[in-house]
């Protein structure tokens, strides 16, 4: 089992942004990602392609995380 707390994965419609609840983390995604753009399913946010640099941030300054394969400018679908 991995020991990472992110995880970026290609969907339909979007990218599904996997992270620990963390009222910090979750105001910066909003802060940084339009509602249009998000929504939580329970599970993970379904983030639009537009904002995986974003993500990648986010999981690198609030987690620690690097999320391989994914490299800066990575859109899924694009």
């Amino acid at each position: 089992m991995s020991s990472m707390k992110t995880r970026l994965d290609a969907m339909p419609g979007g990218l599904a942004f996997h992270m620990p609840y963390d009222k910090d983390a979750v105001a910066v995604l909003k802060e940084m990602v339009p509602a249009a753009d998000r929504s939580w399913n329970g599970q993970y946010w379904l983030v639009s392609n537009r904002h995986g640099d974003t993500l990648v941030s986010i999981a690198e300054k609030l987690f620690g995380e690097v999320l391989a394969p994914f490299a800066r400018g990575y859109r899924a679908g694009c």
